[in-house]
């Protein structure tokens, strides 16, 4: 019943047939486009950014240094770093004929599998459909009773004297609701060695030359032994998801479920959706909540003003504070593209191949886009230029928008009611330093975080 893919020889899952496979990339010593040329960064400190991983915070200091549209090389890849909106908008509002998902995204996809988040094509197209209903908020349902559960779990850890190690607890608490609120899978509980794993396989596919050009900090011997572990993780929620085995109804898993024929075959199908959504959704959501908090404990008004807009009979300003949190510190900071053909933006033609980078994490510190952008001001949520959404996209943009970023605000949202009802901050603090990425961009993971009871 079972396909198992070896961990060694082969590190990486391939690439299904079903998706495209990305043009070949504009290499150092491959033709230019004669029109591209005289726009290729030759700066003295260009090399600092050639040779660096590209996260958010690095093409911040990429666009301080050179503008909204950079061209220079990424290790040996010709690249293009977008940060104007009405490139990142053409961009992200592209299906598949003209874009493919880059090599950021892919490594997701060669890593735990592919699923919805890294799929192309008619495939990606036919499933996102078929299973979009399942992130409706009207199926949201069980999402709360399973939030309140997994939060009740790891409640003494938050209140402990000594605090709390904010993503790795965090990311338990995440893991925990992915795997009953939204798989459904109701008759298991959150593996104990999943945040540690989790953080292992982020680390090393970020750090790794395999998707940033840069040397990996760590060994394969390692990668492997995490990889492993949450692979054997997920084989054991796929198994229960095809066999139907208490899944609640009208979840992700459920339809999983349903739609499964065949064998199950890690890094392909079933499998990969678990694996996919285990990952990037527990720790985009992780993070997301980490933001929040950090920034309503700096003061003792800060969380008593949050307490008092979540307890709000509307929820505008509890909604806006989100949508700053999600401005200034958006999870999946970076995204990459790869245009399958000429594409042509405004003043310039996107050639077949090139890296296309885009960051929310840029577009939304743009003063052309926000008033003061590195200062946290939710209110200007409340105005009605806002609401337009321009430069704003914490979820992607278009066709290819996260599938499940109605969830993750549910389960933000949801789990800061509970911090407010349960807790006071044992201690207040400054925000902390939000540049690491692995993957994801969160805080590091020695930042502590202190509650007590009410």
């Amino acid at each position: 019943m079972f396909s198992k893919v070896e961990s060694s020889p082969v590190i990486f899952f391939p690439r299904s047939p079903l998706i495209p496979n990305p043009p070949k990339p504009i290499r150092r010593g491959d033709p230019v486009p004669v029109d591209l040329r005289p726009m290729i960064h030759a700066a003295e400190d260009i090399g600092y950014f050639e040779n660096r991983p590209m996260t958010g915070p690095e093409l911040m200091k990429l666009r301080s240094r050179f503008g909204d549209r950079v061209v220079f090389y990424s290790g040996q890849t010709l690249s293009v770093a977008l940060f104007n909106w009405n490139d990142v908008k053409r961009v992200l509002s592209s299906d598949s004929s003209d874009f493919i998902k880059g090599p950021f995204e892919s490594v997701i996809g060669a890593g735990v599998g592919w699923g919805l988040l890294t799929q192309e094509g008619s495939e990606h197209t036919r499933q996102r459909h078929k299973f979009n209903p399942s992130f409706h908020s009207s199926a949201m349902h069980l999402m709360s009773p399973q939030i309140e559960h997994s939060f009740a779990q790891l409640r003494p850890t938050f209140a402990s004297e000594s605090g709390f190690e904010v993503l790795a607890s965090l990311r338990k608490l995440t893991h925990q609701i992915t795997l009953r609120g939204i798989l459904g899978v109701l008759d298991m509980e959150a593996d104990e060695r999943f945040e540690k794993e989790l953080f292992v396989l982020a680390r090393f596919m970020t750090q790794g030359s395999f998707p940033t050009n840069s040397t990996s900090e760590m060994g394969l011997d390692d990668y492997v032994v995490a990889r492993d572990r949450f692979l054997e993780h997920v084989d054991d929620i796929t198994k229960r998801i095809v066999a139907g085995t208490n899944i609640a109804e009208s979840s992700f898993g459920d339809y999983l479920g349903k739609e499964h024929s065949g064998p199950i075959s890690r890094g392909e199908g079933t499998h990969a959706q678990v694996a996919q959504f285990l990952s990037a959704g527990t720790e985009t959501t992780a993070s997301l909540i980490a933001s929040m908090l950090y920034l309503h404990t700096q003061t003792p008004d800060d969380w008593q003003n949050l307490r008092r807009a979540a307890e709000a009979s509307d929820s505008f300003e509890f909604d806006a504070r989100l949508d700053e949190a999600l401005r200034l510190f958006p999870p999946a900071a970076i995204s990459t593209r790869v245009p399958i053909k000429p594409v042509e933006l405004e003043g310039m033609t996107l050639p077949t191949g090139i890296q296309v980078f885009i960051s929310p994490y840029v577009t939304h510190r743009i003063d052309e886009y926000f008033e003061n952008p590195h200062v946290y001001h939710w209110e200007r949520w409340l105005t009605s230029d806002r609401a337009r959404g321009v430069g704003y996209f914490p979820f992607g943009f278009g066709p290819r928008m996260c599938i499940g970023y109605s969830a993750a605000r549910h389960t933000a949202k949801k789990v800061l009611r509970l911090f407010l009802s349960t807790f006071n901050p044992r201690q207040f603090q400054k925000m902390p330093d939000f540049s690491e990425q692995f993957i994801v961009l969160g805080p590091k993971r020695s930042e502590r975080l202190f509650f007590a009871d009410l």
